[in-house]
């Protein structure tokens, strides 16, 4: 029989963990710590919210909130889009700050663009709507308002 330890890689706060996953004598940990302890985490991150991270903020059309602002976040929140329909075409609100992977996002998120829209945001370190849109065209997309 093979035990996995599903916890094994968190950082637990203060320095270690709960006394459900202490190390016994033999050097495991407690398969009925790691179980209790797997199922909470599962129960506690079923009931997360993040605001502006694909937070939907109405329906009819579904209208759906991301800060997405690096490639990784960008590729996730195309996935957890194309999860909710396939094959998807969404108007994407386009705003990012300096010092971004402005054109890296923009490869990823206009491919499922109908319509891309540029605001000017009022943050300190905004990019001008203008590069926006360049940057918007540079990755392909072909309307813009």
């Amino acid at each position: 029989m093979t035990v996995t330890d599903p916890c094994r890689d968190l950082i637990w706060p203060g320095g270690g963990p709960p006394a459900g996953q202490r190390r016994h004598r033999g050097g495991g940990r407690t398969i009925a710590g790691a179980v209790d302890h797997a199922r909470a985490l599962r129960e506690g991150l079923a009931h997360v919210r993040w605001p502006g991270r694909f937070e939907q903020i109405a329906d009819h059309p579904d209208v759906i909130v991301d800060g997405a602002h690096t490639l990784e976040s960008a590729d996730a929140l195309v996935r957890a889009v194309r999860e909710l329909r396939d094959p998807v075409r969404v108007h994407l609100v386009f705003g990012m700050l300096k010092g971004k992977p402005h054109a890296a996002v923009a490869r990823t998120l206009v491919p499922m663009a109908e319509h891309v829209w540029c605001p000017t945001l009022t943050h300190p370190r905004a990019l001008p709507a203008g590069e926006l849109v360049r940057i918007i065209r540079e990755a392909g997309a072909w309307r813009m308002r």
